[in-house]
């Protein structure tokens, strides 16, 4: 596809999104869109294993994520997949990359929550979908695209968490926001902003 660049901070450049079929990941995609940017929009649209409490997303909902982002202005590549499968990240890139020639944001938003359970509730089998989707998940999706954004000169990562990373409440509820404090502290990802609402930088960990 070829376009030219849109009015807005984001004009010319190439977001992707995981867990982008619904709720938080749609609306970045839409925020995205409307500031310029076109979407490669990424989401596993099937159940996920031990959340049976959790709906699923469908396709019929990744569908309307790429209608919102048209109605924003921006154009949409959707792709079915799973944040823990390496595979699967490496052809949305690719997807990405046919579609709109570069990926200048990357976005790893999609995360899972604790099986309804306490941490002393857990099973070791809720726990690794919890580390596969929360901090897996993130990795990968960050390790698939480091070496492009690297060869562009740049880019944006943004790791979506959550606020009960700065509670206590962290401590006994495994959610999503474990991955961005487990990257955080291995990869030291820093802030642009004292809030952490701005998109990070990447330092190698001393």
């Amino acid at each position: 596809m070829t376009a030219s660049p849109r009015p807005g901070r984001l004009g010319g450049k190439v977001a992707f999104v995981t867990g982008a079929a619904r709720g938080q990941g749609r609306s970045h995609c839409v925020r995205l869109a409307a500031e310029g940017a076109d979407v490669v929009a990424f989401d596993l649209c099937a159940p996920v294993e031990r959340r049976a409490y959790i709906p699923a997303a469908t396709e019929d909902n990744l569908a309307e994520t790429a209608r919102a982002v048209a109605e924003a202005g921006g154009r949409a590549v959707t792709i079915r997949g799973d944040v823990r499968a390496a595979d699967d990240l490496a052809r949305a890139r690719d997807a990405g990359l046919a579609a709109f020639g570069r990926v200048d944001v990357v976005c790893a938003n999609a995360g899972t929550g604790s099986a309804g359970k306490l941490t002393h509730e857990l099973d070791e089998a809720d726990w690794a979908v919890t580390l596969g989707v929360n901090l897996t998940g993130v990795w990968l999706t960050v390790k698939t695209f480091l070496p492009h954004l690297a060869e562009r000169g740049g880019g944006s990562i943004v790791l979506i968490g959550s606020a009960l990373l700065f509670t206590i409440a962290s401590s006994w509820i495994p959610g999503p926001h474990g991955g961005r404090y487990a990257l955080d502290h291995r990869f030291r990802l820093y802030p642009a902003s004292a809030d952490w609402s701005s998109p990070i930088v990447l330092r190698p960990a001393q």
